[in-house]
Parts: structure tokens; sequence; C-alpha cells
């Protein structure tokens, strides 16, 4: 009786034992799969971050008003003209359709950490650039921002502001609330209004989130007096440079 008793105690043992390296298997195996999860996301934005930015203005006189704004894309075509409203004012612009390997989130899971991952996936822009060099826009744009930020109001009830300058040099980003639903930005720099927009994924079957933000971050860049820099910046706030300049008439003289 004793001895059926230790072998039942020994077996109950192994099963637990047992249980222990399956469970431990199983945790390790989840680790293992959020590292590399992890190292892939890493990978795919250094890869990114390395990409060469290009002028194409310099495919021709028809795309000339591209210039100073550098892109990371397959290609870039020119389609004609559209017009569109901004502040009450009709922009009769050049259309342009880019064409761009983009960066967008695939998954997000909440566990010991929060884990993200994201791929690569193809799509297309739309960018709507105007001349502004009258600065119709421009004159209506800084107002607008400063009788918000003047305020310390970070949201117009309709966009979120930046300002960055750098040698003289400036722009002015219109970012809507939930830009990357809503799909578009507008942003002035050097005599022009510029409107991107989402266009849509290539591929009908491939997608993610947070398309602006991405395109945004990793597809293109200002050039303002040498310097690249991205349209916008968040958190959105109020920037102080912005109002030390408003209020010496810095704006009325550009």
């Amino acid at each position: 009786m004793e001895t059926t008793t230790l072998a039942i105690l020994a077996a109950s043992a192994r099963r637990k034992n047992n249980l222990k390296e399956v469970n431990l298997f199983g945790v390790v195996k989840s680790l293992s799969l959020c590292v590399l999860i992890c190292f892939y996301s890493i990978v795919l934005v250094h890869a990114q971050s390395k990409a060469a930015f290009r002028d194409f203005s310099d495919k021709g006189e028809n795309f000339r008003l591209l210039k100073d704004l550098k892109m990371h894309a397959d290609e870039v075509t020119n389609d004609g003209t559209e017009t569109f409203e901004l502040f009450g004012v009709q922009c009769f612009a050049a259309k342009y359709t880019v064409s761009a390997k983009l960066r967008v989130q695939t998954m997000s899971a909440l566990g010991a950490g929060e884990v993200s991952s994201y791929k690569v996936v193809p799509a297309t822009f739309e960018i709507l650039i105007s001349d502004d060099s009258t600065k119709i826009v421009h004159d209506r744009l800084v107002k607008e921002v400063y009788s918000n930020w003047s305020k310390n109001e970070i949201f117009s009830g309709t966009y979120y502001f930046d300002f960055q300058i750098n040698e003289g040099d400036y722009l002015i980003t219109l970012v809507p609330d939930l830009v990357n639903s809503k799909g578009y930005y507008f942003v002035w720099f050097k005599g022009k209004i510029v409107k991107i927009a989402f266009n849509g994924f290539s591929n009908k079957q491939l997608g993610g989130w947070g398309v602006m933000d991405s395109f945004n971050e990793e597809n293109a860049r200002i050039l303002l007096s040498g310097k690249e820099l991205i349209a916008f910046r968040q958190p959105f706030g109020t920037r102080k440079e912005f109002l030390k300049l408003y209020s010496n008439d810095f704006f009325q003289h550009q």
C-alpha cells in the first residue's frame, strides 16, 4: 500500500514538472516572438530613416513647383491641375500623384508590454501645389494661427498648427484632427501652399494605420535654407517663436 502511494505521489510530481516545463516553453516562445517583432520593426524604421529624399522638380518644367519638397518615393507624375479652397480662397493648383513605399502599423497588442508590428506597403498620395506669391492665403493663415496661439489655444476647431523657421525661411502647417482618418494636411512654405492627401493603397489587400504620420515622418522633407524638416511635429502646441515674430511684424515684411 505504501509503495503504491509513493508511486502515485511520484507520478503527480512528474506531471507538475511537465506542466511547468510546458508553461515555461510557452512563455519563452511568446517572448521570442515579441523580440522578433520588435527587431523587425526596428530594422524597418532604420531602413526608412536612411532613405534618400529626392527633389523631383528636376523632372522638367511641369514639376518646378515641387522644388524644395523632397520625397522618398518611387515615382511622381504630373496629372494636370485642380482647385481646392482654403480660408475662402480658391487655389488653382498643379496636381501630382506620388507612388511610395509606406510603413504602416498592422498590430498593437498589450501584454507584459505593448507590442506593435509594422510593414512596408505601396501606396499613392495626391499632392496639390498652388502658387501663393501674392501671400493671400499666407496672410489669412498667419492671422488664424495668431488668433489661436495668442490665446494659448492649440486647436482652432478645424486645425492644429505648426511653425518652423530656419535662417529666415519658414513653414506653417495645418493639420486636421484625426489626420490619419481624414487623410490630408496643408503646409505653406516659400510662397506656395501645398495639400498632401492619401490616395489609397496600391494593393487593396494590404493596409494599415497611421498613413499620414508615416508619410510626414518618413517620406517627405521640406528644404528650408539647406535644412530638411518634416511638415509637422507632435505633440502640437503654441510656438513662442511665431508669437514673437508676429509681434515684431516679421510676417508683414516677407
